[in-house]
């Protein structure tokens, strides 16, 4: 697995018969490490902000190449009116509050060179029956993303 998007198309399947076992995912990074080997790293912890500042000092050691960061998500679609979206967010207070939230397995991933990757498989919970996940949608054009786990091969560095 050379690239980002390998390295998605290697995990969605793994992580849709883990999801239809247990019906859920924990938070699970691939790394590529500086020399080449892979690793999968798990349970760094309930608290998300540490598990973030662990994993950038993780990455650091081991001069990670790559990573790829898979865990269950909200999400709510972004409008082009920023200023919109925003004031929206903060009148609805958390996202797992939102309205038009949807729950999704994200497949969020950064290299060295500056390139990322972004993918979801929505959660579908059907009234009758076991939660499954929908296809893999690749967003090729990535937007501007923030939070705790964006941009973590590059910090303090110059």
């Amino acid at each position: 697995m050379n690239t980002l998007r390998e390295m998605v198309d290697f995990a969605s399947p793994l992580i849709a018969e883990r999801f239809a076992k247990h019906g859920m995912i924990y938070p699970m990074w691939h790394v590529v490490r500086g020399d080449g080997n892979h690793e999968i790293k798990t349970d760094v912890g309930p608290d998300k902000d540490a598990a973030a500042i662990l994993m950038r000092a993780y990455f650091m050691l081991v001069r990670a190449r790559r990573y790829l960061f898979i865990d269950e998500a909200w999400m709510a679609a972004v409008g082009l009116d920023r200023a919109e979206t925003v004031t929206r967010y903060a009148s609805q207070g958390r996202l797992s509050e939102f309205p038009d939230r949807r729950e999704a397995v994200m497949f969020s991933g950064e290299d060295r060179n500056g390139d990322s990757i972004m993918g979801v498989r929505y959660i579908l919970r059907p009234e009758h029956g076991k939660p499954t996940l929908a296809p893999l949608e690749i967003q090729d054009r990535p937007g501007v993303s923030y939070g705790r786990f964006v941009n973590m091969l590059h910090v303090g560095e110059k």
